[in-house]
């Protein structure tokens, strides 16, 4: 048969031991949640060099564009029998200008993107930082707390066993009553 002593131990036992599962647990859940993050980080700079590469190509095809288009200018010049000069060289001067213009902004653009995208791997990272930091505290949260409890039930059991030792070790009069007792 149980008696209240081994109930207060069990208890106290089971209640460090919860404790410590359940800041196990968190822990288990704040690095499975900083994983995710460093995957995030990873995924938003893979974007980030996607942003860059997209931009170089889209940039070279406009200059190709460009090229091509200066020459059907060219051509047609020519094919209508005028010489490059005068408003000839103006029109090929604001095709190669414009074209410069167009490739800047997709260089802005993608550079732009991109930075988006490493300020998101930043964060992602700053987050996984503080997951981490959470699974570490709830580590030592849980061993405290465990601790915790284990003494709380050591002093609760020793209070028991010293009022226990202390109320069979004092005699009671044969006088006292059912209402009062008269300790000598």
């Amino acid at each position: 048969m149980c008696t209240p002593t081994v109930l207060m131990v069990g208890g106290t036992l089971f209640g460090a031991y919860s404790q410590y599962q359940q800041g196990k647990a968190q822990q288990q859940a704040a690095n499975y949640q900083a994983d995710i993050e460093d995957r995030n980080a990873k995924l938003a700079m893979r974007q980030a060099e996607d942003a860059t590469a997209r931009g170089a190509q889209e940039e070279l095809n406009l200059r190709r564009q460009t090229a091509k288009l200066k020459g059907s200018q060219i051509a047609a010049i020519g094919a209508s029998g005028g010489d490059l000069s005068g408003s000839a060289i103006d029109l090929l001067t604001d095709t190669a200008h414009q074209s410069e213009l167009d490739a800047a902004n997709i260089r802005y653009n993608s550079q732009r993107e991109r930075w988006g995208y490493e300020v998101q791997a930043s964060n992602h990272r700053g987050q996984a930082n503080a997951y981490r930091a959470a699974a570490s505290n709830a580590k030592k949260a849980g061993t405290m707390g465990a601790v915790g409890s284990l003494l709380t039930g050591a002093t609760s059991l020793s209070n028991s066993l010293y009022k226990k030792k202390k109320s069979t070790n004092t005699p009671q009069s044969v006088y006292s009553s059912d209402r009062d007792n008269y300790f000598y």
